[in-house]
Formats: structure tokens, sequence, C-alpha cells
């Protein structure tokens, strides 16, 4: 599959878009992958080819074969409203947390949740993913959320971006058992030409 808007903004800067593959059932399914890997896109995507074939269209896919639900949830971006006093951390959950009451209620979903808890410290924020993919044991439609931390729980099913190769980006979802995250954030800055002192103090701090 592949993102339209993304893929025609590529072509317009000589570059070329790289579809991905991903098949999921029932189970709860998380995608790892370094910043700038895809992930984002990757749940956007679904949710349009989603609702593409549901309503008869013509999807964004090679080939697509789909679940019909009742409602798509795509909890991604930041949740935060100064209007109703809420953090990006407490807007977040809350629109996890509706999410999860609708599972409760029985409501047929496809809930696509980018990189939950990303907003607090890593310690709880893991403890907050893992317990998620604990309630979410099983749905009626589907559960996926992408992630930058450590998942232990192994009743999930697991993606990783396969990341940078020969300096570049390969977006390809390749399934694995290990929910070790890949630690290429340094690569990724020095490969987007950040301060060259930044980049050597944070290899400093990184080895001590």
């Amino acid at each position: 599959m592949y993102h339209p808007a993304v893929k025609a903004l590529l072509a317009e800067q000589g570059k070329e878009f790289m579809p991905v593959d991903i098949a999921f059932g029932n189970e709860p399914v998380t995608i790892i992958g370094a910043n700038m890997g895809g992930k984002s896109v990757v749940l956007k995507s679904l949710a349009l080819n989603q609702l593409l074939a549901q309503y008869g269209f013509g999807v964004a896919a090679q080939e697509c074969s789909i679940n019909p639900v009742e409602e798509i949830a795509l909890c991604i971006g930041d949740e935060q409203s100064i209007v109703k006093g809420v953090s990006s951390f407490a807007g977040e959950i809350l629109a996890i947390d509706n999410v999860i009451k609708k599972i409760r209620a029985g409501k047929k979903i496809l809930a696509l949740i980018d990189e939950p808890a990303r907003t607090t410290n890593p310690v709880e924020g893991t403890a907050l993913v893992e317990g998620l993919l604990e309630v979410i044991d099983s749905t009626k439609g589907a559960f996926i959320l992408t992630t930058h931390y450590n998942i232990e729980n192994k009743s999930v099913k697991r993606y990783r971006v396969k990341g940078l190769r020969d300096g570049k980006m390969d977006y390809t979802l390749e399934e694995t058992h290990c929910g070790d995250v890949p630690h290429e954030a340094i690569a990724i800055a020095e490969s987007l030409g950040i301060d060259s002192q930044w980049i050597a103090y944070t290899k400093k701090n990184l080895n001590n």
C-alpha cells in the first residue's frame, strides 16, 4: 500500500514512494522503528485504505483485503488543548481511553495509535504501553500501535521498520519476535547534517 498525498509530494521532488506490506488479524500489533521510519504514514495509509475499501472506492494498494469495521479510531498527533486545560499527555490518554471504552462496549473498531505515552517519562511510558497491550488482548476489529519503547509482551504481533541501510532509509516492514527498538536516532541526525559538536557530545554521553 501507499499514501497518495505523500507519494505525490515525493514525486514532485523526484523521489519514489516505497510501498509497504502489512497483514494482521484480531491480535494486537506493534510497529517499532526509528524516527523518520514511516510508522505514522503506515497508520494513515491503513486508515485511508480501510475507508476507501469499505466505501467501494479504488484502494491505494496493489492488493487489499479488509475486515469491515464500524469505526476507525486514528489517535495521531498532539491532543493538547489550551481551552480545555489538557496537556499533550492527558489529551492522548483520554483519547486512547475512549477507544478502550468503545471496544469494551463491543464496537468493532480499527484502532490505530501512534506512539502512545510518548510525552511522558520512558519508565512510566513503557509500563503504560505494556498495560494497554494487556488490556487490548483481542478485539473484534484490530488494534495497531507504533512505539519507541522496548515492549516485552510476547503475545502481540510485531513489525519492525528495516531502517537505515547504507545511509538510506528502508521503510519495509518485517515481522520480528524482538521487542527492542533499534538505536538509529544519532545516525539519522547525522544524515540530516545536524551540528557536529552536538553529535559529538551526544556520542560521548552515550558511551559514558
